[in-house]
């Protein structure tokens, strides 16, 4: 990866996992900043400008779904600058399908695998 800080937002409701994740991506090198509701996640994308997003599927207010199409709206996903992971506790074929056919880079299942995920940004980046 670069050797400028890559900057990563968590979105995610459990606000104790979030948290253990974060300080592993912080102790990796990365930027991170958490939200644990999807009420103020369009407005931190766009204000961060995180290269990756981890997102959770079902999160309050503002799903990964909801954060997909919203970054298609504002013409982000088709830069390729921002990868989002959509972190789920099921994996559903149709969720996983759906969720990568709108523009997901990955789909990861919960509990989050930390090493696993961070060779998937390391993959990603």
């Amino acid at each position: 990866m670069a050797s400028q800080t890559i900057k990563i937002l968590i979105a995610d409701h459990n606000v104790t996992t979030s948290k253990k994740l974060a300080t592993y991506l912080q102790d990796s090198g990365f930027s991170v900043v958490c939200l644990h509701d999807g009420l103020h996640v369009p407005q931190k994308i766009l204000e961060f400008r995180p290269q990756f997003i981890l997102i959770e599927m079902m999160l309050p207010s503002f799903s990964g779904f909801e954060c997909l199409t919203f970054l298609k709206e504002q013409g982000i996903l088709e830069t390729g600058n921002m990868k989002v992971i959509v972190m789920s506790q099921h994996n559903a074929k149709q969720n996983v399908e759906a969720c990568l056919k709108n523009g997901a880079s990955d789909y990861v299942v919960k509990p989050v695998n930390r090493a696993e995920l961070l060779a998937k940004i390391a993959a990603l980046g």
